[in-house]
C-alpha cells in the first residue's frame, strides 16, 4: 500500500489536480500543467483523468453515494470553506482501518484559509481546522499505479 502525502494546492482553483497529483505521488505542479486547463474548462473530466493517468475507480453518483467505510481510498466533493458558492475537492484514505484520515490540499495554503480535518485533536486545536461531516462521494480508488 503507497502512502499518501499531503500536498499543498497552490492555486485557489488547482484543488482537483493537487489531489490527483496525491493519489499520484507526483507534485502539485506537474498534474497542473498537464490537466488542469482542460479540466477547469470541462475538456477533460476526474474520472478521463483518473484513468488516463492508470488510477482504477469506482465512479458514484450523489443519489447512490455510499458511505464511506474502512479499508477505502475515496475522492469526495465537498462545500468549499473558503470560496462562497463552491465545491472543494479532498480525498480520505481509509485504508487503514483504525482511522480514517482527510487530505485537503487546502491545507498548508495561507494562515487564514480554513480546511477540512478528521483528526479530532487538530479540529479542537487549530482554529482554521474544520470537522469534515457532509460530502458528496465521487470515486472510490480502487488501485494506484506503481
Amino acid at each position: 500500500m503507497r502512502v499518501l502525502n499531503q500536498i499543498t494546492q497552490p492555486t485557489q482553483t488547482s484543488c482537483v489536480c493537487t489531489c490527483v497529483a496525491m493519489l499520484l505521488g507526483k507534485t502539485a505542479q506537474e498534474v497542473i500543467d498537464k490537466w488542469h486547463h482542460a479540466y477547469y474548462f470541462q475538456q477533460e473530466f476526474l474520472g478521463d483523468i483518473l484513468q488516463a493517468e492508470g488510477v482504477a475507480y469506482e465512479c458514484h453518483y450523489a443519489a447512490h453515494s455510499p458511505t464511506l467505510k474502512p479499508g477505502g481510498l475515496y475522492l469526495l466533493t465537498v462545500p468549499s470553506l473558503n470560496v462562497d458558492a463552491s465545491f472543494h475537492q479532498v480525498i480520505v484514505d481509509w485504508r487503514d482501518e483504525a482511522k480514517p484520515v482527510c487530505f485537503d490540499p487546502c491545507k498548508g495554503r495561507g494562515d487564514n484559509l480554513k480546511y477540512y480535518t478528521l483528526d479530532m485533536d487538530e479540529w479542537d486545536d487549530v482554529n482554521n481546522a474544520v470537522r469534515l461531516v457532509s460530502w458528496v462521494l465521487d470515486f472510490t480508488i480502487t488501485r494506484l499505479p506503481e
